[in-house]
């Protein structure tokens, strides 16, 4: 394999996450980007056509989990993964039991340079079935952690009050918009103040919570309606009767995400 082509899709909802890893795979002579993926339905469909021997699987994407994206692979077209995730303590173990490798973000060119180093050199001795088999083992995992309520999906928020801090249950968040560089985390019982970007936090929160503008955040379990406005336009209802309008760039995920 060392002396062949090595080919490799690069799953993403970030461009410029994407087009980093591009440019790193680029000073591989044997390592050929064969396709990119921003979402997860498009992913599903370029693994299955396209058979790459190796992708960059990130955890969370706009539409769905990279775990979906797995269970999407028709059963012999399985990859060599390389997960990449800003931050996901329940993942992280899980990558570390079943030995599939990681990298999070923010992570360093060396960094980068020993997973894929370490793939190529895999891949030179791999055998399907043995994917298949550790692939199936962790997705049996992730499932019945979910299922227990357990990992990332039921991870609590932590927040800083002054000397102390509080953590939050995601379930009880409605939404989260954006005030300078703070964002206002409105819950059922009270609103907090953090110094965070939306786009880090977005990478803590579980599937549920949908970005639908760049300074708002929901989520889901709390939408009571959806109304169209002038030009096609969607706000979002919730069940304090807030509204929300989804953005032009936000507007094609927010809907596959309900199959509008």
């Amino acid at each position: 394999m060392s002396k062949k082509s090595v080919n490799i899709i690069v799953i993403d909802d970030e461009s410029h996450s994407r087009e980093r890893i591009v440019r790193l795979i680029s000073n591989y002579s044997t390592a050929n980007v064969i396709a990119e993926c921003g979402n997860g339905k498009d992913a599903i469909k370029k693994i299955n056509l396209l058979r790459p021997h190796l992708i960059f699987l990130d955890i969370r994407l706009k539409d769905m989990t990279g775990f979906e994206v797995l269970k999407g692979i028709n059963k012999g077209n399985g990859p060599l993964v390389i997960f990449v995730t800003a931050y996901d303590e329940y993942a992280i173990q899980a990558f570390d039991f079943f030995a599939f490798d990681y990298l999070l973000k923010p992570y360093e060119d060396e960094r980068f340079n020993i997973s894929i180093e370490r793939a190529i050199g895999e891949l030179e001795i791999r055998k399907d079935d043995t994917f298949e088999s550790k692939l199936s083992e962790l997705l049996t995992y992730v499932e019945e952690s979910k299922s227990q309520k357990s990992g990332y999906n039921n991870f609590k928020l932590p927040i800083r009050l002054g000397a102390k801090i509080e953590f939050v249950e995601q379930n009880s968040i409605k939404y989260i918009t954006a005030s300078g560089y703070y964002v206002e985390i409105f819950t059922l019982e009270k609103k907090f103040l953090l110094r965070e970007s939306l786009t880090k936090l977005i990478s803590k929160l579980q599937p549920d919570f949908i970005r639908i503008h760049r300074s708002t955040i929901i989520n889901s379990n709390y939408i009571r309606e959806l109304e169209y406005a002038l030009y096609g336009d969607i706000e979002v209802v919730m069940s304090d009767d807030e509204k929300f309008r989804v953005s032009k760039s936000y507007k094609k995920s927010f809907q596959n995400k309900f199959n509008l």
